[in-house]
């Protein structure tokens, strides 16, 4: 057999018997998606100090409320029932738990309601314009113990509220700078605020045409930090952006956008300086719309949800039924998509997920148009042990461009060789190392256009072959 031969005889069956070992585990992780709730879900509320009372965003100004985790529900309808409103912001007060916020698309404006969603809800921020709160666009100040601040990002106008009195009362703060690129200049809608959990000061927005700005002076003033993708039609937005509550420099913000030909596009981003610089993580072409993460580990645990209007009809945008989960950081994913009893419903949307609970009740629900889903096997995934020195890392850099690093802890005789080889154990790429230091080689791979899926790099040295697996696209 042929040395080439042999390398794809051994990529081959290390994929094979890689992918029997990691079916057991997914398969049994996945099994604890339940539907909860069969209707269409755009907005998650869950009281902070009894996980059992969920608040679930419904159409036609209906709000879903269970004291019972989900088992049972009871309908709220706030004012009449009718319409096509979508209640895509839902908040229940972290300190007053009979205190609950609604506001959405197609729904005019912000309400309250101080008795757990009975009776009257009180109109407490509106204008003369229908106002529309369109991805996580209300929320509290995480930095604020005693729940005085809130903000609203109002998407039609571009503008920014604030209360300081639990919501009760809000004023306009400020305006986002008009984009001088059009003419005349433009003001960015306002998609998702989220306020940075370590300063009361450092808020972001996600706007439309994938902008991302930030504001040093708790919402008075504000710059673009990142355009995050350049397209033609600049109609891609940022509906959330999120911190990690314990690295609050980590961050991740996703992209929707909606048009098939206007690509590269969507995505999840990440940042590492606190919100300065945004890259592409993870999905690359795959429309996205909403987040959750928890400390996990390490480093943290991500799930993404994908988001897609089917506006061509000879093209779809990836994002449908797209449910995604990482336990590393985004490193590698686990394909929730197969394991949701989405049924035979088309518009499959993600719209919100929020953990509930702690310890063995720890759950994750997620509002989708497909209905209300809870996923209840998060205490039995072990966290990831710790980096160890040593072996073969790969880090990706954009979509097709790789670094390669291997520790051999030794000095070699001769420079390692990496290749990179396709799941049929097809060669798509191959380079001859450049020595780092004493035991570590390093290199930078590109791998140009080559289709989505799971390849393998292998560095063969004098006495070994290393393999790790990494996946492109979506």
């Amino acid at each position: 057999m042929k040395f080439a031969d042999t390398h794809r005889f051994i990529i081959q069956t290390v994929f094979m018997g890689l992918l029997c070992i990691a079916c057991v585990p997914t398969l049994t992780a996945q099994q604890g998606w339940r539907r909860l709730l069969d209707e269409r879900c755009y907005g998650i509320a869950i009281n902070p100090k009894n996980p059992n009372t969920i608040y679930v965003g419904g159409e036609s100004r209906i709000i879903y409320r269970s004291y019972t985790a989900g088992r049972t529900w009871d309908t709220l309808v706030v004012e009449f029932e009718a319409g096509s409103t979508q209640f895509t912001n839902i908040l229940v007060h972290p300190v007053d738990t009979n205190v609950v916020f609604v506001g959405g698309i197609r729904f005019g404006n912000l309400r309250r309601n101080i008795k757990m969603g009975e009776g009257d809800w009180e109109v407490v921020l509106e204008t003369g314009n229908n106002m529309t709160f369109s991805g996580e666009a209300v929320v509290f100040d995480p930095t604020d113990s005693l729940g005085f601040r809130m903000y609203a990002a109002e998407f039609q106008r571009g503008m920014i509220y604030r209360s300081t009195n639990r919501g009760r009362s809000w004023d306009t703060l400020s305006r986002l700078p008009a984009d001088s690129g059009f003419t005349p200049p433009r003001v960015p809608r306002v998609c998702s605020i989220t306020v940075r959990p370590d300063s009361s000061n450092v808020i972001f927005v996600g706007c439309t045409s994938s902008k991302i700005f930030r504001s040093n002076d708790g919402g008075r003033t504000w710059r673009l930090v990142q355009k995050l993708v350049n397209t033609e039609l600049n109609d891609t937005e940022v509906p959330q952006i999120l911190f990690s509550s314990t690295t609050p420099m980590v961050g991740y913000a996703v992209a929707t956008y909606f048009y098939y030909r206007y690509r590269p596009n969507g995505g999840m981003y990440q940042t590492t300086d606190g919100g300065e610089t945004w890259k592409l993580l993870a999905f690359a072409d795959t429309s996205l719309w909403a987040i959750a993460a928890r400390p996990f580990g390490a480093g943290n645990e991500l799930f993404v949800g994908g988001y897609t209007d089917f506006f061509e009809a000879d093209t779809v945008v990836a994002g449908a039924r797209v449910l995604r989960r990482s336990t590393d950081d985004g490193k590698t994913w686990i394909i929730n998509d197969d394991y949701v009893p989405w049924d035979t419903v088309q518009t499959t949307n993600v719209f919100a997920m929020r953990y509930a609970g702690s310890g063995n009740s720890l759950k994750l629900y997620a509002a989708t148009e497909a209905g209300f889903f809870v996923f209840d096997s998060l205490a039995n995934i072990t966290p990831p042990p710790p980096p160890q020195r040593g072996g073969l890392s790969v880090s990706q850099r954009t979509p097709t461009l790789f670094s390669v690093q291997y520790e051999a802890l030794r000095q070699l005789d001769k420079l390692p060789e990496l290749v990179c080889y396709n799941v049929l154990g097809e060669r798509v790429y191959s380079s001859q190392m450049r020595r780092l230091r004493a035991g570590t080689y390093f290199d930078s791979a590109e791998l140009g256009n080559i289709p989505q899926g799971v390849y393998f790099f292998v560095v063969v040295d004098d006495t070994e072959l290393i393999t790790s697996g990494v996946v492109i696209g979506r």
